[in-house]
């Protein structure tokens, strides 16, 4: 439990940190007055790739894990 926590409270700092580094009204505004625009197609593509890559990942990090509960001794 004391892992979980841990990570929880390391992973906010970090998040926290890269948010601060970042101007996103800067961004924003520059991203859109850069003239590149992508179409509807392309954007949805690159969503469902995105959400498909997420997905493998999740199962591959949940089969490791079960692996790993599977040597540990109880």
């Amino acid at each position: 439990m004391f892992a979980v926590l841990v990570t929880l409270l390391l992973g906010a700092c970090i998040a926290g940190l890269g948010v601060r580094q970042v101007n996103y009204w800067a961004l924003n505004s520059q991203l859109q007055s850069s003239g590149l625009h992508i179409s509807a197609k392309v954007r949805q593509l690159l969503i469902i790739s995105q959400v498909a890559l997420t997905a493998v990942l999740l199962v591959a990090c949940l089969q490791l894990l079960q692996q790993a509960l599977e040597i540990l001794p109880p």
